[in-house]
């Protein structure tokens, strides 16, 4: 089943469950533990390389304070 077959079908028992279904699939979901986790192939690559950057002093880093001054920017100017 695809994600999207799986997110339609999950909507429509929502819109059909009483009010006790929902909130025990609500308890079950907000409880689930994501200790488990696992990257892909590209996105180990991906964090070698950046890893690899960082060490080497290749890659461009910023200070916490210049952060979150871009931070700040970025929401002012939405």
């Amino acid at each position: 089943m695809k994600l999207q077959d799986a997110k339609e079908k999950l909507h429509q028992w929502i819109d059909c469950a009483n009010e006790t279904q929902i909130l025990t699939i609500l308890s079950l979901v907000e409880n689930i533990k994501y200790d488990v986790f696992q990257y892909d192939d590209a996105t180990i690559v991906m964090l070698e390389k950046r890893s690899k950057e960082y060490l080497s002093d290749e890659a461009k880093t910023y200070t916490l304070e210049k952060s979150m001054n871009n931070i700040k920017n970025h929401r002012l100017n939405k």
